[in-house]
């Protein structure tokens, strides 16, 4: 199954006596970042300009994304935290995509966005939508806009995707499907997937992908219950 962060939020908001951690880890594969847009005519230019609204009245501020205790809520509930502002403050404003999101975003329901990198590059090429930063940890090439790190908020994140096997999978065949993706990885198809999807390859392969899974899903409940989308 591929699996990714959203899924590992999803689970901590089911009743289901499972997570992630009860699977047998591959691999970890490809991540993606977060981007915090605004129109072109907003009046916050930066990252900060926003922020001191956001630390100043919390509420004025209105942060569309994706579904309830995904990965974009996660990132504006990092943010307030490193602001200094209490996560439940923040006002979320679910969508079911993008297609959602950017008539809400344009037509003001929302102050801010945040979203995959990816799925509004046009708009921000266009001049659609003003890129005010996204959470990768170092700067992106061809991208201009700085990281949420360089806008003076110690937050990064990264929207990964993995792949894992039932449990109890025999250790031989866990090794050879590893083998298989690591194979894969030295593809040209592979390379060009990359770069048509603008997806940054992070292997991690078996018992790193299982250890980097708990931390994942042990940073997914703190947060989610910090902003109250859990108990």
């Amino acid at each position: 199954m591929v699996v990714g962060k959203v899924l590992v939020g999803a689970i901590k908001q089911t009743d289901v006596p499972f997570d992630v951690n009860d699977t047998t880890p591959i691999a970890r594969l490809t991540a993606e970042y977060e981007a915090i847009l605004v129109p072109p005519d907003s009046e916050y230019e930066t990252l900060e300009d926003l922020m001191a609204d956001f630390e100043r009245d919390p509420t004025s501020i209105s942060w569309g994304g994706g579904s309830v205790g995904g990965v974009d809520q996660i990132l504006a509930g990092q943010l307030a935290q490193e602001a200094g502002v209490d996560p439940v403050d923040v006002n979320y404003i679910p969508y079911s995509g993008g297609g959602e999101l950017l008539p809400g975003l344009l037509s003001r329901d929302v102050t801010v966005g945040v979203t995959g990198l990816a799925e509004f590059t046009d708009q921000i090429e266009s001049g659609e939508l003003r890129l005010l930063a996204v959470s990768s940890e170092e700067p992106i090439e061809g991208v201009d806009a700085p990281t949420i790190i360089e806008s003076g908020y110690d937050v990064s994140l990264s929207n990964w995707r993995g792949v894992v096997a039932p449990p109890e999978m025999p250790e031989e065949t866990r090794q050879e499907i590893i083998a298989d993706i690591e194979e894969m990885r030295g593809t040209p198809e592979w390379e060009e997937a990359l770069e048509t999807n603008n997806w940054e390859d992070v292997l991690l392969p078996g018992d790193e992908f299982g250890e980097y899974l708990e931390s994942e899903d042990e940073e997914a409940e703190r947060v989610l219950r910090e902003l109250e989308v859990i108990e």
